[in-house]
């Protein structure tokens, strides 16, 4: 994985992509300005580029996935994390913190994930 940062203001979810998928910051596009779904933008664009996305959320009735949940998944994910109710978007691995796109030596509290996103290879 390439460890790319963000470059301004809520792009942390492009930030992600391009790091998991070893892009310059610049080749990923601004999916939160292409139309009014963020989400499916980025889906379609990555369907183009040879992956899947499957997204992931705590079981019913939870708030945040359980160390448990977060452990189940193989390789590194993009994970949506609780900033105080701002979606925060950080790379994980085995449960553990990978990539920060904001600063590479802030603490994250791993309790408070709120989703998990995994691109599959076609």
């Amino acid at each position: 994985m390439k460890k790319v940062y963000q470059k301004s203001d809520n792009d942390c979810f492009n930030s992600c992509i391009a790091s998991m998928l070893e892009l310059k910051y610049e080749e990923v596009p601004v999916f939160r300005l292409m139309g009014k779904n963020m989400f499916d933008n980025a889906c379609h664009w990555l369907l183009a580029k040879g992956y899947k996305v499957r997204l992931s959320q705590p079981q019913r009735g939870a708030k945040y996935l359980s160390r448990r949940e977060l452990l189940s998944f193989k390789g590194d994910v993009l994970a949506g994390l609780d900033m105080d109710g701002a979606c925060h978007a950080i790379v994980v691995n085995n449960a553990e913190l990978v990539h920060d796109p904001i600063s590479p030596d802030k603490e994250v509290d791993m309790t408070r994930i709120l989703n998990v996103t995994e691109l599959v290879k076609l």
